[in-house]
C-alpha cells in the first residue's frame, strides 16, 4: 500500500465526469449563470480516461476509477477524505474576479449542481493526501498580498491536501495523459513528487513535445515527499509468483530429504 501518513492510503481517480452527459443543458454547471457561457462549450475529455487507466495500471486494486456519471459530486465529496492520492482528469472553471465560486467540474447527481467549488473544497476534510490536478489553470488566480494567487490549488491546500500538482495555464486532455502516464510511472517507482514531474518532463521533452504541453505543471507544497517508497507497492502477479517459486523450493527440498531418508533406512 501507499507509505502515507494519511488515515486512508487508497487512491481516487475522478475521470471525465461529462462522458455520457448530453449537451441538451443538464450536464454540470448549466445552473449558475456566470458560468453558462463556459459550461456549454465543455465537452468530454476523451484523452482524460487514459489517466484513469494509467492509474490502474500502475497501482492495480488500490486505484477506484470514477468516470462519467458514476464521477458525482456527492460521491466524490463521500470518497475523498480517506483518499491518500486524489487525480482530477476533468474540466475546471476560474472565477477571477470571485475565485470563490471557483470550480472542478463533475457530474451531477440528486440535488447536487456537479460544481464542487472552492468553499466546498476546503470543507472536505483531506487527510494529507497528494492532490494532482489534471485540469486547466488550477495554479492560477488574482493574486492577494500575502497569500499568495487564490487558485484552486490554494483550496485544496485548505481542504487537507498536503502536496498538489496542479497547471498555470490550459492544458490539452492528450498532452495531460502524455504527462501524467510518465508521471505516475516515475512516482510508482519511488520518486518523490516534484521528482517524478521533473522527470517526466524530460520524457516529453526528448519525445519533442512543445513546451506549452508541460512548463505549466507545478508542484506545490511538499515536493519532496516520497508517497510510494521504492518496493511498498507489489504487483499482485510477481506476489504470486514469488509463493509458487517458495512452494515449488519447499517440494524440492522435501523430496530431497524423504529420499535421503529411505536411502538411510
Amino acid at each position: 500500500m501507499l507509505a502515507l501518513p494519511a488515515a486512508g492510503s487508497g487512491i481516487v481517480a475522478v475521470v471525465d465526469p461529462l462522458a455520457g452527459q448530453g449537451a441538451d443543458g443538464e450536464s454540470a454547471a448549466s445552473s449558475r449563470s456566470w458560468l453558462a457561457q463556459g459550461a456549454a462549450e465543455l465537452e468530454p475529455l476523451r484523452f482524460a480516461r487514459r489517466e484513469g487507466r494509467a492509474l490502474r495500471r500502475r497501482f492495480g486494486s488500490a486505484c477506484q476509477i470514477l468516470e462519467g456519471r458514476e464521477a458525482a459530486e456527492g460521491e466524490v465529496k463521500a470518497r475523498l477524505p480517506g483518499s491518500g492520492l486524489v487525480h482530477f482528469a476533468t474540466h475546471a472553471l476560474v472565477d477571477s474576479r470571485s475565485p470563490e465560486r471557483s470550480a472542478v467540474i463533475l457530474a451531477r447527481g440528486g440535488d447536487d449542481d456537479g460544481l464542487l467549488e472552492a468553499p466546498e473544497i476546503a470543507a472536505l476534510g483531506l487527510r494529507g493526501p497528494l492532490v494532482v490536478l489534471s485540469t486547466c489553470e488550477s495554479a492560477a488566480g488574482p493574486l492577494l498580498r500575502g497569500e499568495g494567487a487564490m487558485s484552486l490549488a490554494r483550496a485544496f491546500f485548505r481542504g487537507g491536501a498536503r502536496t498538489v500538482v496542479a497547471s498555470l495555464w490550459p492544458l490539452r486532455d492528450r498532452e495531460a495523459a502524455e504527462l501524467f502516464d510518465g508521471f505516475y510511472r516515475h512516482l510508482r517507482r519511488g520518486a518523490s513528487v516534484s521528482g517524478a514531474l521533473r522527470a517526466a518532463q524530460r520524457d516529453r521533452v526528448r519525445a519533442g513535445a512543445p513546451a506549452k504541453a508541460w512548463a505549466g505543471l507545478t508542484v506545490l507544497g511538499d515536493g519532496s515527499w516520497v508517497p510510494v517508497p521504492a518496493g511498498s507497492l507489489t504487483d499482485p502477479r510477481r506476489r504470486w509468483g514469488v509463493l509458487a517459486a517458495a512452494a515449488l523450493g519447499l517440494g524440492v527440498v522435501l523430496l530431497w530429504l524423504a529420499r535421503r531418508a529411505r536411502h538411510k533406512a
